[in-house]
């Protein structure tokens, strides 16, 4: 099916906030700090429109400041040849994005691409701003120096194995959870506090767009990052930093390895598992976000078939997707949530719990 081009208006409608609270926040659970809302709130309903900062002049050039810290290249918004066309474009309202609908595997997908003068600002300033913040070492996909091949490398050997995938997940990753993110990165970069919120807000805006819009409440469904542009992943992995770091420190403990390519979580062990040597990070997983549940595969021993590779014991292979989707067979749905708790030794001087429901204490 030949793609389908649509023009996506940029994000300039109010901002409706979700869940609140600082990017460690969209994990859910025990990670959820909720610190920032009332600060994007109050900063949201001053500029009303995210964009509006660039009419600003003084706002403007503390922006522009800001991002060319990293890029040290003259003229932005205005002088560079494909970023004077960004300034009016933005300020006339115009589509920032144009959307692609292509058939994938059998299924509609929407790519959102930037315009020409958008690219350039997402790809020269905005990303390499995101890019200084680390991802988790555990994080592979759309990081530098990482392959799929040299990811499941990582994992040999494998005998045991869980992967499972968040559903949506990008649509998953709103704008307030993105604002957080940077909000929090910018500590310490910026000479006042307005300054930090202007270019979190702005930086947010830019990373997100709005996927519905109801005209009867002319209020606007949370903007999330877009599938297509190269910034989203890089935010995302980013975002994910909090979970990382949880998982890791859960696989280092019991004798497995961790990692994450994007949404695909991946789990291995040299030995023989059971599922519940596993079930903590599902029940993390399921607390922190949602899952696709036709997505969870489990193997007990033997061949193993992960992000598209066949893997027996030290040996990978990569393999068609006809192939891949054969052998691997169905999705794991037994036991997922047990009324035990198989973690509960992870940690030395491991303590009874002492909270309610399934919070996890750490």
């Amino acid at each position: 099916m030949p793609a389908v081009l649509e023009e996506v208006p940029i994000n300039d409608s109010p901002l409706v906030l979700g869940v609140p609270g600082h990017y460690y926040s969209f994990f859910g659970g025990p990670l959820f700090l909720g610190i920032h809302d009332d600060k994007l709130r109050e900063h949201y309903e001053k500029i009303k429109i995210p964009l509006n900062i660039l009419r600003d002049d003084e706002k403007r050039r503390n922006l522009a400041e800001l991002l060319s810290s990293l890029n040290p290249k003259p003229g932005l918004f205005s002088g560079e040849s494909d970023l004077e066309e960004l300034f009016p474009l933005i300020l006339e309202q115009k589509h920032l994005y144009q959307i692609w609908k292509q058939k994938v595997n059998g299924k509609e997908r929407s790519f959102y691409v930037p315009q020409k003068a958008f690219k350039t600002l997402l790809t020269n300033y905005v990303l390499p701003f995101v890019k200084a913040v680390p991802a988790h070492p555990s994080c592979h996909g759309g990081e530098k120096g990482w392959t799929v091949k040299k990811s499941l490398e990582s994992h040999l050997p494998v005998v045991s194995s869980l992967t499972f995938d968040m559903s949506a997940a990008y649509h998953q990753a709103t704008m307030n959870y993105v604002f957080e993110f940077f909000y929090d990165s910018l500590e310490g970069r910026c000479k006042t506090e307005e300054q930090r919120r202007d270019a979190a807000v702005f930086l947010s805006a830019v990373c997100t767009i709005r996927k519905d819009y109801d005209e009867r409440r002319e209020e606007c469904f949370e903007a999330s990052l877009p599938e297509g542009s190269a910034v989203s992943s890089a935010v995302f992995n980013r975002m994910l930093l909090p979970i990382d770091e949880e998982f890791s420190r859960f696989a280092e403990k019991k004798g497995i390895k961790y990692s994450r390519w994007i949404d695909d979580f991946v789990f291995t062990s040299p030995k023989k598992r059971k599922f519940n040597h596993f079930e903590y990070v599902m029940r993390k997983a399921q607390e922190s976000f949602t899952l696709a549940p036709r997505k969870v595969f489990f193997t007990y021993e033997g061949v193993s078939y992960l992000l598209g590779h066949k893997i027996a014991y030290n040996e990978i292979e990569k393999i068609s997707r006809e192939e891949f989707e054969k052998q691997r067979g169905e999705p794991y749905t037994g036991g997922m949530l047990s009324d035990t708790h198989p973690w509960d030794c992870m940690y030395e001087g491991y303590e009874e719990p002492t909270c309610d429901g399934n919070d996890i204490p750490f």
